[in-house]
């Protein structure tokens, strides 16, 4: 599957910057997970992020009305091996938003070892915690909190 070239050069655009410094280079976006083509499904997520050793989530909140889309998302620096008690990530990771081509981000704090969780319970969370995450997605896949 394939990221279309609109939404991939307006990544690359917004937080290009910042994906080469917390990795050293600037990989070419490659979409690994579709809801509308695979699917709502959190394990399916888990599994397609699990094979790249570095991922960028990005959702799109549909405008109604006059007001555009909003797109925003989290940044993991690591697979999401859920090997550790269900928590992946690290300090490299964290949240954006990008509107117009600019990015707004909020970063994982340096301390962290834990960026993100993933359990049926509580479905999928980046930064914050079980509970009170910057942004998560139900077991379902069908809402988020932000």
């Amino acid at each position: 599957m394939r990221l279309d070239d609109q939404t991939r050069a307006e990544l690359v655009g917004a937080l290009g910057d910042e994906l080469q410094s917390r990795l050293g280079m600037l990989p070419r976006p490659e979409l690994l997970f579709d809801s509308v083509r695979n699917g709502s499904s959190l394990a399916a997520l888990l599994r397609a992020a699990e094979r790249t050793p570095a991922s960028l989530l990005l959702l799109r909140e549909r405008g109604t009305g006059s007001q555009r889309s909003r797109q925003f998302g989290a940044f993991c620096a690591t697979g999401w091996s859920r090997a550790q008690g269900g928590t992946f990530g690290d300090a490299r990771g964290f949240l954006f938003s990008v509107r117009d081509g600019t990015a707004a981000m909020l970063p994982a704090r340096e301390a962290d070892e834990c960026f993100a969780h993933a359990s049926s319970a509580h479905g999928i969370g980046f930064g914050g915690s079980v509970g009170a995450f910057g942004l998560g997605l139900e077991p379902g896949a069908r809402r988020f909190q932000h």
